[in-house]
């Protein structure tokens, strides 16, 4: 039986965020989980973080659950009318429902960013637990040619 989705807020990241998401960042579970698959160095970050503040590209949401930070919603402009989502959610809360709620919070506040008819997600094969989620979401396979280590998800958002 599933349970509810929990309750959480989201708030746009502010330039005090910058340490929490390098520490969520360069984890081994968030390591072990992310496309490079390698950490960053505090330069590195710094200046993806500078550029995720200006919010011209990247918009970069903190999770948050009876006021303490759980994780991180980021979309990336992806094409002329899709963005890339990414969702991260501490170990320690994950399969709680704060991934659904956070997903669902956010979308009214992308909404009026860019025009999107499209979300994607990309999730490494290996990564079950991920895959599953987007694909409850409504997300569906739209690249898996079985041998790279990542596969594309897609979700219609809406548009004309």
């Amino acid at each position: 039986m599933t349970s509810p989705p929990r309750e959480c807020r989201l708030r746009l990241a502010r330039p005090a965020d910058e340490s929490l998401f390098l520490g969520w960042r360069n984890a081994p579970w968030s390591v072990a989980l992310s496309g490079s698959q390698s950490t960053a160095t505090l330069d590195e970050h710094h200046h993806w973080f500078a550029q995720s503040l200006e919010g011209t590209t990247r918009l970069l949401f903190v999770v948050e659950e009876f006021s303490q930070p759980v994780g991180m919603v980021r979309y990336e402009v992806a094409g002329e009318d899709a963005l890339e989502i990414t969702i991260a959610i501490i170990p320690e809360h994950v399969g709680e429902g704060l991934g659904t709620a956070a997903f669902v919070h956010s979308l009214p506040l992308v909404a009026g960013w860019r025009p999107m008819r499209k979300i994607r997600a990309r999730v490494l094969r290996g990564n079950g637990r991920s895959l599953s989620f987007f694909r409850h979401l409504g997300f569906v396979i739209v690249e898996d040619d079985g041998t790279s280590r990542l596969v594309r998800l897609e979700l219609a958002a809406g548009g004309s």
